[in-house]
């Protein structure tokens, strides 16, 4: 991504994650507005209007899954990428269905990050404020992506998931929210 000139809003409560994404995307050009907080974060993105929010799931006070219900219901669909170190294919469900842009697994390498925001950023679009086609869009796009590398992996989800660049449990669980099921994709290429 080139998050140059974006600005981002980071929900995060770790002083290390949330120092080491601050000073990476501040590196690549964005301006990053860092709450700690479920309520600091309520209380401050309304007047932040950030092209992008990377939200943790779990929060001191409360969950990632709030502040991101929250926002949808006081302003536009600004695009939500989270964060979890507890992989909970189940609340990702859950959260995609919900409008939720995309999310990455702690740890995960700064690259894949990068590469996630590029993805789901309005501007790479040409769009502001955000839509939902920027967002079928944006699922469309992905499910592609993944159909091609399981495609050109005969099905394998570990070859895949090393062609995208994301661990194997990240590409599982984007597919189950995208609707891939792999032994159908594989059957229906044989």
């Amino acid at each position: 991504m080139s998050p140059e000139r974006h600005v981002i809003g980071l929900v995060e409560d770790d002083p290390i994650m949330g120092e080491s994404l601050v000073q990476r995307l501040s590196l690549e050009g964005a301006k990053v507005h860092w709450w700690r907080t479920k309520n600091d974060s309520l209380r401050a993105l309304p007047a932040a209007n950030p092209d992008i929010v990377i939200c943790d799931i779990r929060l001191p006070d409360g969950s990632g899954e709030e502040v991101f219900n929250e926002t949808r219901r006081r302003q536009a669909a600004t695009p939500f990428l989270f964060m979890t170190a507890y992989s909970d294919i189940d609340q990702a469900v859950r959260l995609m269905k919900a409008g939720a842009a995309d999310y990455v697994v702690k740890p995960f390498e700064m690259s894949v990050l990068l590469n996630r925001l590029a993805k789901i950023s309005p501007r790479a679009h040409g769009q502001r404020p955000h839509s939902n086609s920027l967002r079928d869009a944006l699922v469309e796009a992905e499910k592609g992506e993944i159909e091609r590398a399981l495609s050109q992996t005969q099905g394998r989800l570990g070859e895949a998931a090393r062609r995208l660049e994301i661990s194997r449990t990240t590409l599982w669980s984007r597919m189950k929210a995208l609707g891939i099921e792999a032994q159908a994709f594989k059957r229906s290429r044989r």
